[in-house]
């Protein structure tokens, strides 16, 4: 449909081309609600953070260095390999897993309901991208998604969001069920999920049923979370693409046990790292994600199916008042687990991590944990960005085509959407008549100013205060004829708030919200197969695709 570089709010943005499969506009990090000045210096000026990730994301000799660094031990290779057959059988992809120089690349995210928000699926998706990049450049390297099934703040992975058929999101919970919020979230079942619920709201979209009947087939009675979520999301990204990791599992926990054991040993020293470090982050200017106080270890205790945190007493430790010292620790190590800074240097050493794909809130706590991995002598791998994108569908774009705008003005106040387009919407004598009518006030408030030259005091400060007056009031009533525009032309009024409810829910990311399901009532399965091919995934932007 040719190219657009029309930008009535001044975004600053170049639209691409409007193509159904096609990636319209690519929107720097930096204009996206929520940007933060250190994914911003990540993405586009690593220079300034290098000394807290190591690899350049950008250069391609990164990761050749971090290959060439690594020194996975063979006993831990094969000991996860037979960790991974019990929770992916039959993946073909273990077996080259235990080839000496096949290399991982690494994700994870929260056991969310219903996979949670859809960025969930972009990380997959990116793992198995970066993956088949590097065994393309002769590096021979599997995926694997790390479900972060120790968390126990189960109303974060309890709610997810869906439109229904008219764009609007609805809120979705997973239930109510014994233990939340103090168990591990994976190890969780629920009686009944809400899947009436769910088959309500997207029922009338072309392939509700199809999603319902998928969210059925997994979200069973019963099922824990951790299952419901791996089984779900390994249908999306395609059966034998991804390797999913339960840490909970008991197969797991000897696996993890060494490293957990060490950091806890060394837990004073740690902290003190990373507030060091944390303070180093801070004094760039940049803002750090995790507060550390000084008596707290980065450490849990799983315990009687709760999971409580551990703090630093005297040469011991304590959790729920009682006391032990490392003796005790050891006998417990397999039930140990780790908090929010940890985790990261716990995979990058279970796994022979060269990649890890992370999104834009994770760089900050990485950053923090770099002085974690210096300390236990763990080597960081190169962090590459996941993908970022908003999807839009045809009725959506049909808007933004019509009148010539950029996703970064649906970012912005709504009435600032609405007069954008209201003033296109105007017929051409009103619009005439209106700038007319400005310049005229304009004109003639210039005159009154320059017969005021040379004049002192209160007069002078009279007019300049009612200068400003008059042009708001004038500046009000063309802003109100542009709303008013909007309101009448029906096709316009339902369009921006299709775009808004659509794209913008509740005023954030698209791909912070919405859960992949409801894009899969939509556009049905297919949809995951035209985002991979859509998708620019080398492209540090985000991108708005049209589907």
């Amino acid at each position: 449909m040719g190219i657009r570089d029309e930008d009535p709010l001044g975004s600053g943005v170049h639209l691409v081309g409007l193509m159904t499969g096609m990636v319209l506009e690519c929107i720097p990090y930096s204009r996206l609600p929520g940007a933060t000045r250190l994914a911003e210096d990540f993405l586009y000026a690593f220079e300034k953070v290098a000394r807290f990730y190591v690899y350049d994301p950008w250069d391609a000799a990164s990761v050749l260095r971090r290959v060439e660094k690594m020194d996975y031990p063979r006993n831990r290779r094969e000991a996860l390999v037979q960790v991974l057959r019990v929770q992916n059988p039959g993946s073909e992809a273990l077996e080259r897993l235990r080839e000496p120089d096949t290399v991982v690349v690494i994700t994870g995210q929260q056991v969310g309901f219903l996979t949670g928000p859809v960025y969930t699926l972009y990380k997959a998706l990116s793992a198995v991208k970066v993956a088949q990049e590097l065994c393309d450049r002769g590096i021979p390297a599997v995926p694997v998604f790390w479900m972060a099934t120790e968390d126990h703040d189960y109303d974060e992975v309890a709610e997810c969001w869906v439109f229904d058929h008219r764009g609007a999101a609805v809120r979705m919970h997973a239930g109510r069920t014994e233990g939340a919020g103090v168990r591990p979230c994976g190890e969780l079942d629920v009686p009944e999920w809400p899947i009436e619920m769910l088959e309500s709201t997207l029922g009338q979209l072309p392939h509700g049923r199809e999603a319902v009947d998928l969210a059925r087939e997994f979200y069973r009675p019963g099922q824990r979370l951790a299952g419901a979520f791996g089984g779900l999301l390994g249908e999306l990204v395609g059966e034998g693409r991804l390797i999913l990791f339960d840490p909970l599992r008991p197969e797991a926990r000897e696996l993890l046990g060494p490293i957990l054991m060490e950091a806890a040993e060394r837990a004073r020293e740690l902290v003190e790292a990373v507030r060091t470090r944390t303070g180093e982050v801070e004094a760039l200017g940049y803002h750090a994600q995790v507060r550390v106080e000084p008596e707290p270890t980065l450490l849990f205790m799983l315990q009687a199916g709760r999971r409580v945190p551990i703090r630093m007493e005297g040469g011991g430790f304590q959790d729920c008042g009682e006391h032990f010292g490392k003796t005790e620790l050891e006998r417990v190590a397999r039930d140990l687990s780790p908090g929010a800074l940890l985790r990261p240097v716990v995979q990058d050493w279970v796994f022979p991590a060269a990649v890890s794909v992370v999104g834009p809130a994770e760089l900050a706590y990485l950053a923090q944990a770099s002085a974690i991995y210096e300390v236990l002598g763990v080597g960081q791998p190169v962090r590459r960005p996941r993908v970022s994108c908003t999807l839009l569908d045809r009725a959506c774009a049909g808007v933004l085509e019509r009148f010539g705008l950029s996703l970064v003005g649906v970012f912005g106040p709504e009435t600032a959407l609405r007069e954008a387009i209201g003033r296109q919407l105007r017929p051409v004598e009103l619009a005439t008549a209106v700038e007319r009518a400005q310049a005229e006030v304009v004109s003639a408030l210039d005159r009154i100013g320059a017969a005021l030259v040379g004049w002192r005091g209160a007069v002078e400060r009279n007019f300049e205060k009612s200068r400003s007056k008059i042009l708001y009031q004038m500046g009000k009533i063309e802003r109100s004829i542009a709303r008013e525009m909007v309101r009448r032309d029906r096709g316009a009024d339902e369009g921006v708030r299709r775009l808004l409810g659509f794209a913008y829910p509740g005023r954030r990311l698209q791909e912070r919200v919405y859960s992949a399901l409801a894009f899969i009532a939509l556009w049905g399965m297919d949809f995951v197969a035209a985002v991979e091919e859509a998708v620019a995934w080398d492209c540090r932007d985000h991108q708005v695709v049209v589907l």
